[in-house]
């Protein structure tokens, strides 16, 4: 059985390793095939050509993400191995599904290096530009980037880069590994849509949940700050789940209270969980931001559900990333109760803001000297 060319590409967004993309590529489009193959291996020549350390300078939500622009990075430059353009190969596939790999180009057989993936169906490019493989793994990150934060011209506020890139041989292990979910990162690419079986998505919900929970575990026990991070993509991905259903079931009169009730416990816990992992990660600004969104949703529903966080971990976790951020005052304003770790950093921070006084007192009696 002839086995397909597989490449793959290892991305990061803002710095941050996100995941490798595995494609697929079609035996149809053999020239178009052998462009990308060789541009993700690099051309040896006066300088490397190639993908590696290129970006995403384009994303549209609901359509597609582009790279390629190896040589000006913004959507203007790239070439071929060919020579700076070769023609269109053939239209033979066509943009009907999310994951296709298909040519940018600025017009008939104008291809280059730059390449988009679908992010859905996209019928108004078919007879324009050249499909020539599919995302086989790593849909995920895909998406992952195209729900990346955008500024002017689609181009990415946090930088969209290809780390390494290169060919897979027949055989070669992927290098992807799995963890057990079987779940797609996001629900678009879940064959179940939300609105039509919510129970199903609340029992992903948890599901998801449970792994996050078992790498929190791993990772507590390790300290491995990539586990922390993976924990926290299980649980971010487990909200998702939820408010794609509703991101705010309260009086959503179609679900029962016991949905809502295991939604906000769902809901509460993972976001618990987050600002745990983000607090071993050093990430104080989402530790403040998940505790804020905790207590909003506990302001919200107290009295109607049963609330069974402990609430003196978020306030000690909200406590420590004011601290950390500089924020004295409100620190001490989040550390409520008696609990004696809360106290302990209650006491912490009263001392560092009375020496910060005495140093303030002391510049001021000298200005005045």
């Amino acid at each position: 059985m002839t086995v397909n060319q597989r490449c793959y590409f290892d991305v990061s967004i803002g710095g941050e390793p996100t995941g490798r993309i595995v494609f697929e590529l079609f035996p149809d489009v053999p020239k178009t095939v052998k462009n990308f193959v060789e541009l993700c291996k690099g051309v040896e020549g006066e300088q490397v050509l190639g993908y590696k350390g290129s970006t995403f300078h384009r994303i549209i939500k609901g359509f597609m993400i582009q790279g390629g622009d190896f040589t000006n990075h913004n959507g203007t430059g790239g070439v071929s191995i060919y020579g700076e353009k070769f023609e269109d190969e053939n239209f033979i596939h066509i943009h009907d599904r999310p994951g296709l790999l298909s040519m940018a180009n600025a017009g008939p057989n104008t291809n280059g290096s730059q390449f988009f993936i679908t992010t859905v169906p996209t019928p108004h490019l078919d007879g324009k530009h050249v499909v020539f493989g599919k995302v086989l793994k790593g849909m995920n990150v895909v998406r992952a980037l195209e729900n990346t934060e955008k500024g002017a011209n689609d181009k990415p506020i946090l930088e969209c880069k290809i780390v390494e890139c290169g060919e897979l041989l027949p055989g070669q292990d992927d290098g992807i590994v799995e963890d057990g979910d079987k779940y797609p990162d996001y629900v678009e690419d879940n064959e179940k849509r939300p609105d039509d079986h919510p129970d199903d998505y609340l029992q992903y919900a948890d599901e998801i949940k449970a792994y996050g929970s078992e790498l929190l575990k791993d990772a507590l026990k390790t300290n491995d700050l990539k586990t922390f991070q993976k924990a926290r993509s299980k649980f971010l991905k487990s909200i998702r789940y939820l408010e794609s259903v509703d991101p705010i079931p309260y009086e959503n009169e179609e679900l029962s209270q016991e949905y809502k009730q295991k939604y906000y416990d769902i809901k509460l816990s993972s976001l618990s969980n987050i600002t745990l992992a983000s607090l071993k990660l050093a990430d104080y600004a989402d530790v403040i931001k998940k505790a804020e969104r905790i207590f909003e949703i506990i302001n919200l529903i107290e009295g109607k559900f049963k609330v069974s966080l402990d609430v003196t971990k978020i306030n000690y976790r909200l406590g420590f990333s004011l601290y950390k951020g500089g924020d004295l005052e409100k620190a001490l304003e989040a550390l409520k109760g008696e609990d004696k770790t809360i106290v302990g950093l209650r006491d912490q921070i009263s001392a560092a803001m009375k020496i910060k006084q005495q140093k303030e007192k002391k510049m001021y009696q000298k200005m005045f000297e």
